[in-house]
């Protein structure tokens, strides 16, 4: 699979998805967050983990029960993540410069 633009994504983002997106310290210029499910007896379902860098394995958010699809629970809205991303997510960050990529196992990420 290859990185799209938020703009370009379909209406919802798996379970799993890598977005990539330039970045300030604590992270390094770029970072990469997966979309995963929270730890038992977390507050909320899923959120973004730091895949890579300094911070990697540590909890970005904990996203609310809004900015997920309806009907598929393990999916977030990605009209949600564009419209709230400065606001919930990484204020450092314009939402037009996030990469998603989904459907990829983790030797594909950095290739």
């Amino acid at each position: 699979m290859t990185w799209i633009l938020p703009s370009e994504h379909p209406e919802e983002i798996s379970r799993g998805a890598v977005l990539q997106l330039p970045a300030r310290w604590p992270y390094e210029e770029t970072v990469e967050f997966m979309l995963a499910e929270l730890p038992p007896g977390s507050d909320g379902r899923m959120g973004l983990i730091v895949t890579t860098g300094y911070k990697a394995g540590l909890w970005v958010v904990s996203l609310p029960d809004e900015a997920f699809v309806a009907v598929r629970p393990w999916a977030l809205a990605a009209a949600w993540l564009r419209d709230n991303w400065t606001a919930r997510v990484y204020a450092e960050t314009d939402p037009e410069k996030i990469l998603v990529r989904t459907g990829c196992s983790p030797s594909q990420q950095h290739g």
